[in-house]
């Protein structure tokens, strides 16, 4: 009914500012802050979720072409402030065309990319190994060798409504835990630099 954080800022530039100002509060004790040791910084949460003229969007409420100029503003800014850190994202939801179409965008603009965030829910983890061969695959079509390829949303979902009961009930019994064995068991010798259980 309400979005929080979806329409994009009116001022991307100062909005990154903003995000600036958010590190050098957690990191380097700016206003009354802390000294966190928190070396990666994520931009955004599933830009690509749903399509430019969907009339419901749920996690970015402008258009792909804004994303774009977000991101880059964004990336570029915090970059030149924290040489250091880690920056990246989007944390892909699962529209591969679109990351593919991004990093190549991202990649003509010199964005720098430390690690590129994806998400996915499954019920196999042979499906979770393919969508990671495939995000490096892109990371590296675009020129991204080195960046990470950092899953930082996955578990177990059959889909998102008939079965999202079902996929609870699962999530939390034995056929659960084996399938997050199984996937951490996988992801080690894929090509996932780090895994996020969620």
């Amino acid at each position: 009914i309400k979005k929080h954080g979806t329409i994009p800022p009116p001022d991307f530039k100062k909005w990154a500012i903003i995000c600036e100002h958010i590190i050098r509060h957690y990191t380097e004790g700016w206003a009354d802050g802390f000294h966190y040791d928190m070396p990666y910084w994520e931009i955004w949460n599933e830009p690509d979720l749903d399509p430019d003229d969907s009339p419901n969007k749920r996690m970015w409420g402008g258009t792909t072409a804004q994303f774009y100029d977000l991101f880059e503003v964004t990336a570029k800014h915090i970059k030149d402030c924290f040489p250091n850190i880690k920056i990246g994202g989007p944390g892909f939801a699962h529209r591969m065309e679109w990351a593919d179409k991004f990093l190549g965008e991202m990649s003509k603009r010199k964005v720098p990319m430390d690690f590129c965030s994806w998400h996915q829910y499954a019920i196999e983890p042979c499906q979770i190994v393919r969508r990671a061969e495939t995000v490096r695959a892109l990371l590296d079509k675009h020129g991204y060798k080195d960046t990470e390829s950092i899953l930082d949303e996955w578990n177990y979902v059959a889909d998102w409504k008939d079965r999202f009961i079902e996929s609870i009930e699962t999530i939390i019994s034995i056929k659960g835990a084996a399938f997050i064995m199984a996937v951490m068991s996988v992801g080690q010798r894929s090509s996932i630099d780090m895994l996020m259980y969620y």
